[in-house]
């Protein structure tokens, strides 16, 4: 299994040789469970792991990504909107 750390090194590695400046963005997963409180504790696990050496080319941590999709392919009630 891949450590947080060793995920962010080899990510790292990746972005390092695509030149200055290049970022990406981790996307947390917001489907799988409808509290907030989850993806507050997801960055807190990450964060608490890496220096910012580390998150060099971490540009933001995104929460739910395309989650009005989240009806449409199952993952919420067809009623579910994103201001719930």
């Amino acid at each position: 299994m891949t450590s947080v750390k060793n995920l962010f090194g080899i990510l790292n590695s990746f972005f390092d040789q695509l030149g200055p400046g290049a970022q990406f963005v981790l996307s947390l997963n917001f489907r799988v469970q409808n509290n907030t409180q989850y993806a507050v504790n997801e960055s807190n696990y990450i964060a608490s792991y890496l220096s910012p050496t580390d998150y060099r080319n971490l540009k933001a941590i995104e929460i739910g990504n395309e989650v009005d999709l989240y009806p449409s392919n199952g993952y919420r009630p067809s009623t579910w909107t994103t201001a719930q």
